[in-house]
């Protein structure tokens, strides 16, 4: 699959697919709590805006007073540097958190790991919020440089969760 794919993917999964849900619980072996959290996807969905393109954010999920600014990432490697690929996944970071943080909201990043064998995507959050501090936060280094290790993140399917409290 293809980084559009998989921003596809998570769109159909926000929104309730009902269809997509039943696949991702088969595929994975989900257990009642993470197959419980995705299927409220299908009574309670997110609106789902994805971005053309880039320049902004890849997904902007909405339901009542959530908003969920997402940027997704693919990778058949546990860790991302977003120094590779000449920086410019580093430049897209500092970018999109200058648009998000004027207007106060958090950035997500959904990370999906390539065959993964398990629950692939997880969830990371670019800055430490309040209300969001079970939220793993993505590693940056002494000179701001941004790191993103796969299996420091909350599965999808615990963070839907999380979100039905």
């Amino acid at each position: 699959m293809s980084g559009t794919q998989y921003e596809r993917e998570l769109k159909r999964l926000l929104e309730g697919n009902k269809e997509m849900v039943g696949k991702y619980i088969r595929s994975y072996s989900l257990g009642p709590r993470s197959a419980s959290a995705l299927s409220y996807q299908v009574r309670k969905p997110f609106l789902v805006v994805r971005s053309a393109g880039s320049k902004a954010m890849d997904l902007l999920a909405v339901r009542m007073n959530t908003v969920l600014p997402i940027e997704i990432k693919s990778s058949s490697s546990d860790v991302i540097n977003f120094t590779d690929s000449n920086g410019r996944n580093q430049r897209q970071y500092s970018e999109l958190l200058r648009l998000i943080e004027r207007s106060s909201l958090p950035l997500f990043y959904a990370v999906r790991l390539k065959n993964a064998g398990t629950e692939p995507w997880r969830i990371f959050i670019a800055r430490r919020l309040r209300g969001w501090s079970w939220v793993p936060v993505v590693s940056e280094t002494k000179s701001g440089n941004v790191s993103i290790k796969w299996s420091d993140g909350i599965p999808l399917s615990e963070f839907l969760r999380r979100l039905m409290e």
